[in-house]
């Protein structure tokens, strides 16, 4: 029942702070600072209304070699909450065509400047990511990519499409990893106190000198290192 309660007040606040927030993106369209505009002011009260705490570590990392491709576990919905509590400045996100088609937020997601992209088409997908590179390159803007490309619904770290890594070595920046534990372990949104997350930030891994046939690797790598640090926050 509380878990009932709890999700309807989420979206209602979530009706409440987006129409301000689309209003502001229509004032100045296509700008980064609206997304952290929204992130800072709906994400504690959504955080708030689950109930479940954070310990969030080496977040200092985040604001070191910047610009860089931000990669972080996709594990459901509630990872829009998880994004207004780590509250990236200069960043936008990468996610699929379909959400511009999502009521309001829709609208909202792609005036703040996110990159839309239609995956099953692989062209579409590589000229959307060149011009993620151009935006890297040109506005010194950060890029949240959730390299799973889908939830993974409590069943673990699911495979990495390349794209995100792609990205990385096309742009010269480094990757910079973002770990979360499992949220279907660790909340249980039916407790007034719903649970603990870990969140993490990994060192950087550098792409400078690396080109297209470094690309597997990267990706091999940063899986694992993503894969090994997800357990250990589990075992907390």
């Amino acid at each position: 029942m509380l878990a009932f309660v709890r999700i309807f007040f989420l979206g209602f606040s979530f009706l409440v702070f987006t129409p301000p927030a689309l209003i502001l993106c229509l004032i100045r369209p296509f700008n980064p600072k609206n997304l952290f505009f929204f992130a800072s002011t709906w994400g504690p009260v959504a955080h708030k209304i689950l109930g479940f705490k954070v310990i969030f570590t080496n977040k200092e990392i985040m604001q070191k070699n910047r610009p860089c491709v931000f990669v972080m576990n996709h594990q459901s919905n509630y990872d829009l909450v998880l994004g207004g509590i780590i509250r990236m400045k200069q960043t936008v996100s990468l996610g699929k065509k379909e959400i511009l088609w999502l009521p309001i937020f829709g609208l909202f997601y792609w005036l703040s400047g996110n990159i839309l992209i239609k995956r099953e088409k692989r062209s579409k997908a590589l000229k959307a990511m060149e011009k993620v590179n151009k935006i890297i390159r040109e506005k010194n803007l950060s890029i949240l990519i959730m390299p799973e490309g889908t939830r993974s619904k409590g069943k673990g770290l699911m495979p990495f499409k390349k794209g995100a890594f792609r990205t990385a070595i096309g742009a010269q920046v480094p990757v910079v990893p973002i770990c979360v534990s499992s949220w279907h372990q660790n909340i249980d949104l039916n407790k007034w106190n719903s649970g603990l997350l870990h969140i993490n930030v990994l060192d950087p891994i550098q792409t400078s000198g690396l080109n297209n046939d470094d690309l597997n690797e990267l990706t091999k790598k940063t899986r694992n290192l993503m894969n090994d640090e997800i357990n250990r926050l589990n075992s907390i």
